[in-house]
């Protein structure tokens, strides 16, 4: 084979690369958080942390729906009955408040440092990756296990 043929492994070839799109061959490595030229080879290192991202991934997507299963066994019922509305505390900020029909569930709120909090009227705040995760926690743990809505 000849060299023409081989398409070598730069970081222009990494999907973490983002150019800077300034004319420039500068960019940066979502992987390693840092400066990188789009001339560089990808070494040994690069695609072992490739690899492990993706096991990352994979394992990240299994948890969710392994979560998705477990909030079906709880809750099968589908929430859109469920209302939502929002009030501002002095402490937490911007609070939503979980209702079904007249009851009320609980409350979601994101914390100073980003991370989404859920807490049913009788519980400790749960750690949530997104608003709609925190919502599903409210009334998943608003009710008794096995009990629809």
């Amino acid at each position: 084979m000849t060299t023409s043929t081989l398409e070598q492994k730069t970081c222009s070839n990494c999907p973490h690369f983002k150019h800077h799109n300034d004319g420039s061959q500068n960019g940066w490595c979502l992987l390693f958080d840092r400066f990188a030229k789009q001339h560089h080879p990808i070494t040994a290192t690069c695609e072992q942390e490739i690899e492990a991202e993706a096991t990352r991934q994979a394992a990240q997507q299994e948890f969710e729906q392994h979560l998705e299963q477990q909030v079906q066994l709880i809750a099968p019922d589908p929430i859109s009955e469920i209302e939502i509305d929002s009030v501002q505390d002095s402490e937490l900020g911007k609070v939503y408040r979980v209702w079904d029909s007249y009851h009320f569930l609980g409350i979601f709120y994101q914390s100073v440092n980003g991370t989404w909090l859920a807490q049913s009227c009788n519980s400790d705040p749960v750690p949530c990756n997104t608003p709609e995760e925190a919502q599903i926690f409210v009334v998943a743990l608003s009710r008794p296990v096995g009990e629809a809505a």
